[in-house]
């Protein structure tokens, strides 16, 4: 699925077609329960467009949007409909044949919904079996808050090797903000700052483990 990341790039998208915009974010169990659906739209009639809120929600948020994942409905631009595709699956089905126009037997949906929960479930198992999987005994917290953080943020990223780069680095940058933390908090913050690049290999074996396992 195409995806876009602001509002500029979307309205590009819109003019003249009817399109259906699944807003979603890596590591979300929500979106993945739901992305074996997306697998199936298609239709002359309407296309389907992801909307990637995993850097933030702003930009969704100014198009309505309250969390991922959400799906708009667009026609000639204008918004005509919307859901929140967990919502239940006969509202679901209602939504994709009724009023986005897609020809998607319910009893396919509904098996690409189980099919989807469970790849959510597994790919969870798997976050939580690779965090908690450490070899040194010495936990650090926030080390370890930000090994997740990242695991979630890169979860499903065809390039684990640069997304794991650009999470550390928003991470060091975060924890070297003086103004956001007590001033109690300095000496381990400082320490999570040197040890988080170290984390980057693991980080990346870690996600390369996952894939192969979902």
């Amino acid at each position: 699925m195409e995806s876009v990341s602001t509002i500029a790039a979307l309205r590009g998208q819109l003019a003249g077609r009817r399109v259906l915009v699944c807003f979603w974010k890596r590591g979300c169990p929500a979106c993945m329960a739901v992305s074996k659906v997306i697998d199936l739209l298609s239709s002359p009639d309407c296309a389907v467009l992801g909307f990637d809120c995993t850097d933030g929600m702003d930009e969704a948020r100014a198009l309505g949007v309250p969390a991922a994942p959400h799906w708009l409905l667009f026609e000639q631009g204008e918004k005509t409909a919307e859901i929140r595709p967990t919502s239940g699956g006969e509202a679901l089905h209602r939504f994709l044949t009724g009023q986005a126009g897609f020809d998607l037997p319910e009893l396919i949906m509904e098996v690409a919904l189980e099919d989807g929960r469970a790849y959510a479930r597994s790919v969870q198992a798997a976050l939580a079996e690779a965090l908690f999987r450490r070899a040194d005994s010495d936990r650090d917290t926030l080390v370890d808050a930000a090994r997740l953080m990242i695991l979630k943020a890169c979860v499903g990223d065809a390039q684990p090797g640069a997304c794991v780069d650009g999470q550390i680095a928003r991470c060091v940058r975060r924890l070297e903000e003086s103004d956001a933390w007590a001033d109690s908090t300095q000496e381990e913050r400082r320490r999570a700052a040197e040890r988080l690049p170290g984390e980057r290999d693991r980080l990346v074996r870690e996600l390369e483990a996952l894939l192969a396992r979902t």
